[in-house]
């Protein structure tokens, strides 16, 4: 996802510099005697997100870039990539409070990107970054939404009625082990930040663990899966993809 100057095209991907501040469910799993992370003792749930069902989610695009392959199938959700990008989102019927997610997939290929250098201008692509969108703030007006890219009215519908986007934490998949625990806010805007959590195994193999205390509200999955700002070719595969979430 490519951060470029503030005198980008209003339909490319950093419209949401201005434009933040304006379901479907999977199967869920109870567990018994959940993690505890908001102090309550009640138990958590596990929704599994249908990475197999093409209607569960929306796809928007950006601006002038091309948009992936997708395939949806038992096996997962095979993303190929052309030195493209697209926002894949998945709402949900409620906002959840968020103890956990888990992701697993795999990366077959390469992206022309260094571990150094990964995030900045030329560089910002990633085999995935997770976003997870938070409820909050000023809605997107009525008025504004004929004026703005389809991609930022997609996502503004993932909020609540009467809200807006605080903020989309992304859980990213980097490409050297010494990117871990690495975190920033995003050059495009404040509302937007990254942490780097996990990287692939030498044949690909990824899996995403990120834990949360206090758990975190969350309202909608952004998929990010990017590689046009380096002008990557390559495929992510997701196989696994659960939110673990407590009772209000």
């Amino acid at each position: 996802m490519k951060a470029p100057p503030a005198t980008r095209a209003p339909g490319s991907k950093v419209a949401l510099v201005a434009a933040l501040c304006l379901g479907a469910l999977g199967a869920v799993q109870t567990i018994a005697g959940g993690l505890d992370r908001d102090g309550t003792g009640t138990n958590s749930h596990v929704l599994h997100l249908p990475l197999h069902d093409r209607t569960a989610w929306r796809l928007s695009s950006y601006d002038k870039i091309p948009v992936h392959e997708l395939d949806f199938s038992a096996g997962g959700l095979q993303v190929s990539v052309k030195r493209s990008a697209m926002p894949v989102l998945f709402p949900l019927s409620a906002p959840l409070r968020l103890c956990s997610v888990r992701a697993q997939g795999r990366l077959t290929g390469k992206l022309n990107v260094t571990a150094e250098r990964q995030g900045t201008k030329g560089h910002d692509d990633y085999a995935l970054r997770l976003g997870l969108v938070q409820p909050g703030g000023t809605p997107l007006p009525s008025y504004r939404r004929g004026a703005v890219p389809a991609w930022v009215g997609a996502l503004s519908e993932l909020v609540p009625p009467g809200q807006g986007v605080a903020r989309v934490h992304f859980l990213a998949v980097g490409s050297d082990p010494v990117q871990i625990g690495r975190s920033r806010r995003l050059p495009q805007s404040d509302l937007l930040e990254e942490e780097i959590v996990a990287v692939p195994e030498a044949d690909g193999r990824f899996t995403l663990v990120r834990r949360f205390s206090p758990p975190l509200e969350t309202c909608g999955v952004w998929l990010a899966i990017d590689g046009d700002d380096s002008g990557s070719v390559f495929q992510t595969t997701l196989t696994e993809l659960d939110l673990e979430y407590v009772a209000p």
